[in-house]
């Protein structure tokens, strides 16, 4: 007998890309305050400093939480 497989569906997440977060959420990050991305993220403030500079790129568990927060400006 053969084995059935299946493609298990990957998440929005693992779909994204670094390319993605430098063209679709780093240049945005400027209009958001400090202290507005820490609480997004449950970061530190030092954290979220780096970020929004674009120092630090976050872990991608963070990056939708990110589009969302741009989402809530738009």
């Amino acid at each position: 007998t053969g084995v059935q497989t299946c493609a298990l569906p990957i998440s929005e997440e693992e779909a994204l890309d670094e390319a993605w977060y430098d063209r679709e959420i780093q240049p945005h990050l400027e209009q958001f305050s400090v202290r507005t991305i820490q609480n997004a993220l449950g970061i530190s403030n030092g954290g979220a400093s780096r970020i929004r500079n674009g120092f630090f790129r976050p872990h991608k568990r963070h990056w939708l939480k990110l589009r969302d927060l741009l989402g809530d400006e738009a």
